[in-house]
């Protein structure tokens, strides 16, 4: 897979391209915090400043700032490659 970086908007679109990928398929991760903190659970939803994450019946929200790296408990690859397909294809469906 391909990834090309540069502007905002396509970091910002391949952010939200794993994101959903791991919130949709409910891929349990291990959030990792600037501060040495780890936070498990699951994506709920985010956007442009947090991160909603559910472990049991607890819901945290983190903000974006203080995540060091996202840790997926499996491989996404090939989930990962749809979900760009599916949002390249629904911006292409706008223009």
């Amino acid at each position: 897979m391909s990834i090309t970086t540069g502007s905002s908007a396509t970091e910002r679109n391949l952010q939200d391209a794993v994101l959903n990928c791991l919130r949709r398929e409910k891929v349990s991760v291990i959030v990792h915090l600037l501060n040495g903190g780890q936070v498990h659970g699951t994506i709920r939803g985010f956007d442009r400043y947090v991160i909603l994450v559910e472990s049991g019946e607890r819901l945290q929200m983190v903000y974006k700032h203080a995540v060091s790296y996202i840790e997926p408990m499996k491989h996404i690859g090939d989930l990962l490659r749809r979900e760009m397909r599916r949002e390249r294809e629904a911006s292409q469906s706008k223009a």
